[in-house]
């Protein structure tokens, strides 16, 4: 963002895209014209310099905002101004997103109907016309009264100037669209920035990059801006992508879950499954069963063992000491 600033005057188009990191755009003849205007402290931050293809130029430098699809947005106006929305289709002049339904064809008159997905069978047990649409996509969709349900989400149009882009919605916000199906990719990368926010130099993540692909590594430095996480494994370091890794629990650490339909429970983990934790806590000693998918559930631990101890089920198990900084707001994106 600094070499950003310091260019913006000199070349014509200076801009970065939000979806895009460590890439900055520009407009000139050739690499050698930004080469001779960027200031000469900076030539040598500069790895590459290529020609963007037309196609992806023309999205980054269009006049108005550029929505790519696979990405997330909300709704600035109308009946759902403040909604999460799943770009679904782009062009010049319009974006066709899904959003979760405010209403369904066979709501009763007078409920007051919440959010929820369109089910299809329901809709068929009211006796509404059902049409498929065909879609290159292969994905489940209806016509009903008018409207348009990819999955049982509704399919909505939209001007850009009425969207604005959402680079991390919390999992409250896409836990519907995880029920629907739809782009299950997106839903984890996704779940896995958000968790991210809680990582801490000392943690211990599974990696599934390519170099480190089914080891543990531990976390030396978290970059969110630029979705990458620096970590250590045999004495050397590894700059690898967020959405590559994913924390790794143990049996005895003290969690507290951040997010999900468990949220706010806290306890130690007991036992551990490839997706699931068990947690016991000093008022559920049964222990409880959550999910240790990132998009559902996030969970924090701590690394130092203070001199606090309870019981679980006639065993003595340490309390991790309570550092208020790992449970508090999270670095803003």
């Amino acid at each position: 963002r600094f070499i950003l600033e310091d260019l913006k005057p000199r070349v014509a188009g200076a801009t970065i895209v939000s979806w895009l990191p460590r890439r900055l755009y520009l407009q000139a003849s050739s690499p050698a014209e930004i080469l001779h205007r960027m200031n000469t402290s900076h030539r040598g931050m500069v790895y590459n310099i290529v020609l963007v293809p037309p196609a992806e130029a023309s999205r980054i430098f269009t006049t108005g905002p550029a929505f790519p699809c696979r990405s997330w947005v909300r709704i600035k106006s109308g009946e759902y101004r403040k909604d999460l929305a799943y770009v679904f289709t782009c062009d010049d002049d319009t974006v066709d997103v899904l959003v979760v339904p405010r209403a369904r064809p066979y709501d009763i008159p007078g409920e007051d109907n919440t959010r929820a997905l369109f089910d299809w069978q329901t809709a068929y047990d009211a006796g509404l016309e059902l049409p498929a649409i065909e879609n290159s996509r292969d994905i489940l969709a209806f016509k009903c009264n008018g409207c348009s349900y990819f999955v049982g989400l509704l399919r909505m149009s939209f001007l850009k100037d009425d969207l604005e882009h959402v680079l991390l919605p919390h999992p409250e916000e896409f836990v519907m669209f995880t029920d629907a199906g739809i782009d299950k990719s997106l839903m984890e990368e996704t779940g896995r920035l958000f968790s991210s926010q809680y990582w801490i130099e000392g943690d211990s993540i599974q990696s599934y990059s390519p170099e480190l692909y089914g080891q543990k590594a531990t976390i030396v430095a978290v970059d969110h801006r630029q979705q990458s996480v620096s970590l250590c494994l045999d004495d050397r370091i590894y700059d690898c992508p967020i959405v590559q890794q994913r924390r790794d629990f143990s049996a005895g650490d003290h969690v507290r879950v951040v997010a999900g339909p468990d949220h706010g429970f806290e306890g130690i983990v007991t036992q551990t499954f490839q997706d699931l934790l068990v947690l016991a806590s000093a008022t559920d000693l049964s222990g409880r069963e959550v999910s240790a998918n990132d998009f559902i559930v996030i969970l924090k631990s701590e690394h130092s063992l203070g001199s606090c101890w309870f019981s679980l089920r006639g065993n003595v198990v340490p309390r991790s000491s309570m550092d208020n900084t790992r449970f508090g707001a999270p670095p803003l994106l």
